[in-house]
């Protein structure tokens, strides 16, 4: 899975956050209680860890201070957790954040927790100089997209050697991409 990051591509996550938080005030617990009762005792218990990987700790567990942004890194995983069908343990993230002339392509092992590669990674021409300022989702546009992809096949395209990708996001990045190496 390869996400590319950018404030603004944070908007699915927070409206699904907002839906939810909708959700649960439309709907309350049923076992809301309207009589009185005296005060139970809260008594303190554990939390079981979680099924999903928390963005938190793994970029402790990562060692990834001062290297990767936390908030684009807890976002990547965030969207990680989202997708249903994984079917590798390597998440990509591209941090648009940054200047080209900076690392900000990261290759992580979700499973083995670690990082296995980081580089600069240009953008497309049109998205900027050094930093992505503008973005699209349509062909010719030669700005970046930004969201969630998958990865695709590999090609031997008029670049070289070349990797398709899947946008996973409805209007942001559903077209076909492909990433010259």
């Amino acid at each position: 899975m390869c996400v590319t990051l950018h404030p603004l591509s944070s908007f699915s996550i927070r409206m699904q956050k907002a839906f939810l938080l909708l959700f649960l005030f439309l709907f309350p617990s049923s076992n809301v209680s309207t009589r009185t009762a005296t005060p139970e005792k809260k008594v303190a218990t554990s939390v079981p860890a979680p099924q999903k990987m928390d963005g938190e700790q793994l970029f402790e567990d990562m060692q990834l201070g001062g290297v990767v942004n936390f908030l684009a890194f807890r976002q990547a995983v965030a969207g990680y957790n989202l997708i249903k069908q994984k079917s590798k343990s390597i998440l990509t993230l591209i941090d648009f954040t940054k200047s080209s002339t900076e690392k900000r392509l990261f290759v992580f092992d979700m499973e083995q927790k670690k990082m296995l590669y980081s580089s600069v990674v240009s953008h497309g021409k049109n998205s900027g100089e050094n930093y992505a300022t503008s973005f699209s989702n349509e062909v010719g546009s030669y700005k970046s997209s930004l969201g969630f992809y998958l990865t695709g096949n590999t090609y031997q395209g008029r670049n070289g050697y070349s990797l398709l990708l899947d946008g996973l996001e409805k209007g942001i990045n559903d077209r076909a991409v492909n990433v010259p190496s």
